[in-house]
């Protein structure tokens, strides 16, 4: 079955201890399935639209509402199993499909783009090759992307040559939509069980990425 946990705002490590003896309490019964952890903030002082992020990044007040409609939610959408997020705010009246979309993957960064769709698509793609030019001024990543074109973007496909034949060792996935206006969304990649998340490199191709959209698109 599918089950969520509220924690209220306290001691980030106390939070993972209940979360744990939870999951364990959970397993020991046969009821273990799919987890989501929602993060909320105290009510007093929650103010503008809910938010989420994934994992524990927030800590902002929440409204009663707004963790009323979060926790609704999370038992109804399954791309939120085995994630953790963290919401705050107190206008509960959003789009929450698309708010909960960031689970999906997880989202590693969402940002608009003021340009028409097909500029920005073909932008994405020319940018995601110069991880893959080779001279002294070649992007460099601690371990090496081969670029794969999708229908809606492009994909930064890591390539780990210490990872077995035929895993998959992650990557990021750019996906460009037309969703209030024109966005970009990074997207983390498939990896194997067992296979090492590769933070550095992707906190490298996030960071050009939102400072090479700001120079181009504003």
């Amino acid at each position: 079955g599918e089950f969520a946990f509220l924690f209220r705002k306290g001691a980030l490590d106390g939070a993972r201890g209940v979360e744990g003896a939870a999951k364990l309490a959970l397993q020991k019964i046969g009821e273990g399935g799919e987890s989501v952890v929602v993060r909320l903030g105290e009510a007093k002082g929650a103010s503008g639209s809910a938010v989420v992020e994934v994992g524990d990044t927030l800590d902002e007040a929440t409204s009663v509402d707004v963790a009323a409609a979060a926790l609704a939610r999370c038992c109804l959408d399954a791309r939120v199993a085995n994630a953790t997020i963290a919401v705050s705010g107190a206008d509960a009246s959003v789009d929450w499909s698309d708010l909960l979309l960031k689970a999906d993957g997880p989202e590693l960064l969402r940002r608009p783009a003021r340009a028409s769709e097909n500029e920005v698509l073909s932008w994405v793609r020319e940018w995601a090759t110069l991880w893959t030019k080779k001279g002294d001024n070649a992007r460099r990543l601690t371990t090496p992307v081969d670029v794969v074109p999708t229908p809606n973007g492009a994909e930064l496909v890591f390539v780990d040559k210490r990872a077995p034949k035929r895993s998959k060792a992650g990557g990021v996935r750019l996906v460009v939509e037309a969703v209030d206006g024109v966005r970009v969304r990074a997207v983390r990649g498939t990896y194997s069980e067992g296979i090492a998340v590769k933070a550095m490199s992707e906190d490298l191709i996030l960071a050009r990425l939102d400072e090479d959209m700001a120079r181009t698109f504003g």
